[in-house]
């Protein structure tokens, strides 16, 4: 089994056409859920993380 590749904040909303500060507010709202969540605040996603919900 292979580990997924994650991605940042700024990768998830580059590939969804959106802005980071989007996929941020997604995350406050609890419509998205990071993998992780590293010490420094920085979200992480994984590459093929499900639809974001606009």
């Amino acid at each position: 089994m292979t580990t997924p590749a994650l991605i940042t904040t700024r990768q998830l909303a580059e590939r969804r056409g959106c802005t980071r500060q989007h996929i941020a507010r997604l995350v406050r709202e609890g419509k998205l859920t990071p993998v992780t969540t590293l010490d420094n605040g920085a979200h992480l996603f994984t590459e093929d993380q499900g639809e974001v919900t606009k």
